[in-house]
């Protein structure tokens, strides 16, 4: 599965139409012009609601040069919730005014809206409670350290407690969340011993099993996957082995950065069913990679059919050079699997 494109840009009227293309030139974004306003060769619209439902869904952020009146009007039978719903910010012509409108934290539109207001002289109009009161919102930290959030339902407990005055929990052994101790509104714990389950908090960890109950969970993308498969293996085998051997070592799915596998796999559409599900596009590698690369349990059989010794460890090692091998070579009747995990990040401090 493709990420998705990052950005749009949307402008009606000739004013916006000229600022809009200036957005669109230094945001690398596409850019979508009302009919009356569009030069030739530009992507023109006759219906800004037909055409939101048609893009709304397809990047990662819209940027509307339009009334927030009529922005909100358009999107709003599109929304679904704040985990999936992109960025929208929405400015006016003159690009006086830059407001977050939607997906604030998670979505990105506040660092967008503050990225254009930058780019047009405006002032960023952030609405978000945690950041008027000068918080650091945990949702959005999570996003720009690429964590993802297991149970978003437990951001409203932990924003309100931050709001409230109190300082949120926070266990996160490996420091994912990058947390200088003095960080106002969290309380770093050194121990799992010593969180309490009666109070709002947060647990950072790629394993799975010690979540403290009502805790917001985040989970880093750090756990590099390789595959090995024979032809023609079903999507619904392969994912169900993957998830197999992540759950019996305690591992957590949401932690998966990326998978791959040998180019000779490129055109099985199981493997790439099964890595769509999960959300991760697969990359392959050459027989001469992965021969540059071996694992530590070779198998004679594999280096008979295919010219090398094994591909999953030594995949799952190319995806992340550095990384450590948590996960040796894991097999089932058609199916091999290897997990690395990343080096922990340069802003960690130690490693327990």
């Amino acid at each position: 599965m493709s990420p998705k494109p990052f950005l749009a840009v949307y402008a009606l009227t000739p004013a916006g139409a000229v600022l809009g293309r200036s957005l669109a030139c230094s945001l690398d974004a596409d850019l979508f012009l009302a009919a009356a306003v569009a030069d030739e060769g530009e992507q023109s619209f006759s219906s800004l609601p037909e055409l939101a439902t048609r893009t709304f869904a397809c990047y990662q952020g819209h940027v509307f040069v339009a009334a927030a009146g009529l922005v909100v009007r358009c999107l709003a039978p599109l929304l679904m919730d704040k985990t999936r719903d992109p960025a929208v910010v929405v400015l006016d012509q003159a690009g006086t005014h830059v407001v977050s409108l939607l997906s604030g934290h998670l979505g990105g539109a506040n660092d967008l809206a503050r990225q254009v207001a930058a780019l047009t002289g405006g002032t960023a109009v952030i609405t978000t409670a945690t950041d008027t009161a000068g918080l650091v919102a945990v949702d959005e930290l999570a996003r720009k350290r690429g964590l993802k959030v297991e149970n978003p339902e437990a951001i409203k407990a932990v924003s309100a407690a931050m709001l409230a005055g109190q300082a949120v929990q926070v266990f996160d052994p490996e420091d994912w969340l990058g947390l200088e101790p003095a960080t106002p509104g969290y309380r770093l714990l050194p121990r799992l011993v010593d969180y309490h389950i009666d109070a709002p908090g947060v647990y950072v960890d790629f394993r799975e099993g010690g979540e403290p109950a009502g805790a917001l969970i985040l989970r880093p993308a750090c756990l590099h996957l390789g595959l090995g498969c024979r032809r023609g293996v079903p999507a619904r085998e392969i994912l169900a082995a993957i998830r197999q051997a992540l759950f019996a070592n305690g591992l957590s799915p949401l932690s998966l950065a990326q998978a791959g596998s040998a180019e000779i796999k490129a055109e099985e559409p199981g493997l790439h069913e099964a890595l769509a599900e999960l959300g991760l596009a697969p990359r392959f590698f050459s027989l001469d990679d992965i021969r540059r690369r071996p694992g530590p349990n070779p198998s004679a059989l594999v280096a008979k059919h295919i010219g090398v010794d094994g591909v999953c460890e030594a995949v799952a090692q190319l995806l992340c050079p550095g990384g450590r091998l948590i996960l040796p070579k894991t097999k089932t009747r058609t199916i091999t699997l290897a997990v690395t995990l990343a080096a922990i990040p340069d802003w960690v401090r130690s490693w327990p």
